[in-house]
């Protein structure tokens, strides 16, 4: 893969809080569960903060993870998280914009779905909504977006005033309805990669 150097370390107004919100969420949780593994309720307590947290949208960092994208398309995968081929936008939103470490079991694996936050496998998907601040991140996500169907969303959320406080709230954005029938209009003019 191309080496992204210029855009790690992230200095993300997000990034620089998603550390402090999963360590008060495990100071204020930990204690109250009981039997599992140490991992699994850590992964647990710091998923549920992360997407419990209001974060406010980083257009710097959605740019960031377009750029990456756009300069090294033969890494970009929209269909995977990361895999031998490449990753997808929360791929990049994480690992590229967000420098966190992919999360492996296995230190030989060319797959993965997690990253690690605190040492602990956290979802890309919920990751990536919190350093670029997208409550609903699984639009811009999604497997079947193509490079100018990533464009289109990107440029909606950092020209609009975007913010919702839940993840449903979105879908009561009348600004939102147009662009989610022109993102779909660009998925079905342009063949999937």
């Amino acid at each position: 893969m191309t080496n992204f150097v210029k855009y790690v370390p992230s200095n993300t107004t997000n990034m620089r809080e998603i550390n402090k919100v999963a360590k008060k969420a495990l100071k204020e949780e930990a204690d109250q569960w009981s039997g599992g593994a140490l991992r699994d309720r850590e992964t647990i307590i710091i998923r549920k903060a992360l997407m419990d947290h209001a974060w406010p949208l980083d257009k710097a960092a959605l740019l960031r993870s377009l750029a990456a994208i756009e300069e090294s398309p033969s890494d970009w995968n929209q269909g995977t998280w990361r895999c031998a081929t490449g990753m997808c936008m929360a791929g990049f939103a994480t690992s590229v914009v967000g420098g966190l470490q992919w999360y492996d079991e296995d230190p030989n694996a060319v797959y993965g779905e997690y990253v690690s936050i605190l040492g602990a496998p956290v979802s890309a998907a919920v990751a990536a909504d919190a350093i670029l601040g997208l409550p609903m991140g699984h639009t811009v996500f999604e497997g079947t977006n193509t490079l100018p169907v990533l464009r289109h969303w990107v440029s909606f959320f950092v020209q609009t005033d975007y913010k919702v406080t839940t993840h449903t709230d979105v879908y009561n954005i009348p600004k939102y309805q147009e662009a989610r029938k022109g993102g779909d209009d660009l998925r079905h003019t342009y063949p999937v990669r």
